[in-house]
């Protein structure tokens, strides 16, 4: 748990590669530590390096298939790599498991957005402001698609 637990500090400053060092020596003291697979997905993917980050978060999922964190990081990287096809399974999964979640309806809102299913974006908008109405992420993506709040 120390490993984990300063890694989500160095995560926290913006330290990612300090980070990935004291999730992978989490991992190597408890190989099924699924948030530490999953966080240091999320730090490969900020990073920009999809390829590693995939693997983390589906060893997060096979671990805790009823997490919805994994999946919708992996779906939110896919459609940072401007894969949002391959993404969407994994949005609608983290929704399904975590629907009251305005981060995981808003991972969803932008894949449709991206993939030109204006009417889902938009109701998925609507929906992460219900649910966070603060959510600058999805103020914006109405706004992009020419709705008011």
């Amino acid at each position: 748990m120390a490993f984990y637990d300063r890694g989500n500090v160095y995560f926290g400053k913006g330290q990612c590669d300090l980070a990935i060092v004291d999730f992978t020596k989490a991992i190597s003291l408890k190989p099924d530590y699924a948030k530490a697979y999953d966080n240091r997905g999320v730090c490969f993917a900020m990073k920009g390096a999809f390829d590693r980050a995939m693997p983390d978060f589906s060893k997060a999922i096979e671990l805790k298939p009823d997490m919805a964190e994994p999946y919708n990081n992996r779906a939110y990287a896919y459609h940072l790599a401007g894969r949002d096809a391959e993404g969407l399974p994994d949005a609608n999964r983290a929704v399904a498991l975590a629907p009251q979640d305005a981060n995981n309806v808003g991972t969803r809102a932008g894949i449709y957005e991206k993939l030109g299913q204006k009417d889902k974006a938009i109701a998925d908008y609507r929906k992460a402001l219900s649910l966070q109405p603060k959510d600058k992420d999805a103020k914006e993506g109405l706004r992009r698609l020419g709705q008011t709040q």
